[in-house]
């Protein structure tokens, strides 16, 4: 091509030159004069052409025989035009010099131009156009022209072969934003109408600024022109486009951990619309646990929708509630491994780690009542708080839950014992009852409540019988104790000689049981020496089947007429003679004063009949 450019500058100058000679050249174009010395030699343009004809403006040089060298070039019609040899000879050089115009474009340091003829309206810029070396040999060699080298015996026409071709260019782009994501391919030039193929070079895939580009998101605006006879240069734009990537981590807030695998998506085509938000779950179950957006949080959730423009990485957050829970039980059940509720379980939902607190639970609850029975956590005694219940399981009160906790409050309850002092016979309270409590399946013992004698008014109670519920054993129950108590009654045996109701005898006392049966008839037999026992007494009766109270009665002597000897063996000692008439005396003189008022005095009082 550069050497067309300079065959067409050469060639116009050669024309300028014999214009100014005043001379025409052949194939219609403009005469040029030569100006100078020169000797003008004009040659006939071969192949039928006119020759030259001169001027007699034309001031010719006489030096010496000179000879012209012209180039004819031509190829394609209708490129033709001249080549001529441009130096200080103008083109005219001197018979039998040496020429040589192979390399075109300046040789011996001399300058060849164009002179082109009409081109029939085809752009006088011919820089497409290359020196075709090998079309000029093969001409030369096939004698259409004179060599392109040589001696300068006549004037030389020389046919120049030029020819032009053509470039394929295949640019790889981002079909975004139309930048080179790939080095261009472009090929060599390419002779007009030669076949070529380069649809190799249009690849599936292409790789660039860490995205992996694919032909089949882009286009190609010339694919056509990958491949045929070229006649033209071929540019073919290769559109490519790149999938991104969103990803959505559903994690604990807690810890960050993993609780669901993630949602990722690698086919959303950069700078395209996409709506992901419906794969943003409310809840999620792992490890036993319901974990619940609403109680996490969604980082970049306005990400989940929108333009594709780079990947995107979305992390929701979620927690999760644990439970309180807090029974209420009976403690004996409980010890037993058996479960009986007595209150309704209390549950409580608190956010994993959160603060809890459910002591009024306890504090609310110390009294609970179930199937008519009041359990009670603790009372308070004499000695303080008594403690029945205990707490099991989980805390209470905790500044961070770590898991579900159950906690067991158990409760115990108590039994009422009751010791009752009762009369043995009528059932009368005698004595204020004593009232205690102790806890269930304790056990007890009630001895020391028993009270040994008791005195109410003028009688003397003595323990004598328990009955009831027994005074010592397990407390499952109320307990009722009574204890009754007896009293004794008085029998008196009195003995007295009717006259003078002199006491004759020591009274004879015994202590019978309040109802019991007595007799006492054996007492009233008491014989006395001197004495003759009467078969009558007075007073209560001798005997019965209920002592209802003191009894008393006296058995009556009257005094004997027996002697000494004839007194039965009482024994007691025989009286002599002197004694007997010294208290025969004595007994006469009382009589005397006294014995007649004693005698009618008691008889007054007794009532009893000589």
């Amino acid at each position: 091509m550069k050497k067309l450019i300079i065959s067409v500058v050469v060639a116009l100058l050669a024309l300028t030159v014999l214009a100014g000679c005043g001379f025409k050249l052949p194939l219609g174009g403009t005469a040029y004069r030569k100006t100078g010395n020169a000797e003008s030699v004009f040659a006939d343009a071969r192949e039928g052409q006119d020759s030259v004809s001169g001027s007699k403006d034309c001031n010719i040089d006489t030096a010496g025989p000179k000879a012209r060298l012209m180039s004819i070039i031509k190829r394609d019609d209708p490129v033709k035009g001249f080549l001529i040899f441009d130096g200080p000879d103008s083109g005219v050089l001197e018979h039998n010099s040496t020429y040589d115009i192979s390399a075109i474009g300046g040789a011996n340091g001399r300058a060849y131009n164009f002179i082109f003829e009409d081109l029939g309206g085809i752009s006088g810029d011919l820089s497409r156009y290359h020196y075709d070396e090998a079309a000029t040999v093969a001409g030369i060699e096939a004698g259409n022209c004179d060599p392109v080298s040589g001696t300068l015996d006549a004037d030389k026409v020389i046919d120049l072969y030029y020819g032009y071709g053509f470039g394929v260019t295949i640019n790889y782009l981002d079909k975004y934003t139309g930048e080179k994501i790939k080095d261009s391919f472009t090929s060599g030039e390419i002779e007009n109408g030669e076949a070529y193929d380069y649809r190799d070079y249009m690849y599936d895939t292409v790789s660039f600024g860490g995205h992996n580009y694919m032909l089949s998101l882009g286009s190609c605006d010339n694919q056509e022109g990958l491949s045929g006879n070229i006649s033209a240069n071929v540019t073919v734009n290769i559109y490519y486009g790149y999938y991104e990537t969103l990803t959505l981590n559903y994690l604990s807030k807690y810890d960050g951990s993993v609780i669901k695998e993630a949602y990722t998506d690698v086919e959303i085509e950069h700078n395209s619309e996409y709506d992901r938000r419906d794969k943003l779950v409310p809840e999620i179950e792992n490890d036993g646990h319901l974990y619940k957006l609403s109680l996490g949080s969604c980082e970049n959730e306005a990400k989940l929708s929108g333009v594709m423009n780079g990947d995107v990485v979305v992390d929701a957050y979620y927690g999760y509630m644990d439970s309180v829970t807090v029974r209420f039980l009976d403690k004996y059940k409980y010890a037993a491994g058996e479960i009986l509720e007595i209150k309704d379980l209390f549950t409580l939902e608190v956010e994993h780690l959160s603060a809890y607190d459910c002591s009024n639970q306890l504090t609310d609850n110390r009294t609970v009542e179930f199937g008519g029975i009041d359990y009670v956590y603790s009372v308070e005694g004499e000695d303080g708080e008594y403690v029945f219940g205990k707490v099991y399981g989980g805390a209470l009160a905790s500044e961070a839950i770590d898991g579900d906790v159950s906690i067991d409050i158990t409760y115990g309850y108590t039994h009422t014992i009751v010791v009752n002092y009762r009369d043995k016979y009528t059932g009368e309270i005698i004595h204020t009852e004593v009232i205690t409590t102790g806890e269930n399946l304790s056990d007890y013992d009630r001895t020391g409540t028993k009270i040994g004698e008791i005195e109410t008014g003028n009688t003397s109670y003595y323990y004598s019988a328990a009955d009831g519920d027994t005074v010592t054993g397990v407390l499952d129950s109320d307990k009722n104790i009574t204890f009754h108590y007896a009293y004794d009654n008085m029998i008196t045996v009195s003995y007295k000689e009717v006259e003078t109701e002199k006491v004759l005898s020591v009274d004879v006392s015994e202590k019978r049981e309040h109802n019991s049966s007595y007799d006492m008839t054996g007492k009233t037999l008491l014989e006395i020496p001197g004495y003759e026992r009467l078969e009558k007494t007075t007073g209560d009766a001798p005997k019965g089947d209920v002592l209802d109270g003191d009894k008393h009665l006296t058995v009556w002597y009257s005094a004997g007429k027996t002697s000494v000897e004839e007194q039965p063996a009482t024994g007691v000692p025989a009286l002599s003679v002197p004694e007997i008439v010294l208290g025969i005396v004595s007994l006469l003189a009382i009589a005397v004063t006294s014995g007649i008022l004693i005698v009618r005095k008691v008889r007054k009082e007794r009532g009893v009949a000589a």
